[in-house]
């Protein structure tokens, strides 16, 4: 019986070690290719980069930027467009495409000024806007906007200040008409 033991043991031992093994030559193998996986993305990334600058030149109105949503790193930030770099993969591998959707983010462009200008006509000014451009180059827009009113704010201190006046008016006329009092008072007395 002792022999036996010993061999089970040995078995649990070996099996043990050989797992073991097994692990580290798993774990070698997942640093290859995470490290392969890096470097293609890190070059994926770089040419999506450098096309990005290109498209860059033909908006000059936006500053495009890589993006996967509406980022909200972009709050005080005004014509800053989130592309997704699905889009921009797309566009470098297929020049037919490239070419409509580089009129689509020329026809983003267009739209925004208009916007912009809609709204300096109406006395608003954009504060926050998020704007992202998904891999199907359907345009997501979110945006802020206050509406300041120089001419009621110039009525409205022009209308303080008249009043002011006649405030001070109104005490300066009570004053006179109390020294009038007192003053027949005296006589009286």
């Amino acid at each position: 019986m002792a022999i036996t033991g010993v061999s089970n043991y040995n078995s649990v031992y070996e099996s043990t070690y050989a797992s073991s093994k097994k692990k580290a030559v798993r774990k070698e193998e997942t640093k290859e290719t995470a490290a392969a996986q890096k470097s293609a993305e890190t070059a994926k990334n770089s040419r999506n980069e450098e096309y990005l600058k290109d498209l860059q030149k033909q908006v000059p109105y936006m500053k495009l930027q890589i993006g996967y949503g509406l980022n909200t790193n972009n709050d005080g930030k005004v014509n800053v467009v989130d592309v997704n770099p699905k889009l921009l993969e797309k566009m470098q591998n297929d020049p037919k495409a490239a070419k409509e959707y580089a009129q689509r983010l020329k026809d983003v462009e267009s739209a925004l000024k208009w916007l912009d200008n809609y709204k300096k006509s109406v006395g608003s000014t954009v504060i926050v806007r998020h704007d992202y451009i998904d891999e199907n180059s359907n345009l997501s827009h979110f945006s802020v906007s206050v509406r300041k009113d120089n001419l009621n704010e110039k009525l409205r201190k022009e209308a303080q200040e008249n009043a002011g006046k006649r405030i001070e008016k109104s005490r300066e006329k009570a004053r006179e008409n109390r020294e009038q009092v007192g003053a027949k008072l005296d006589l009286k007395i």
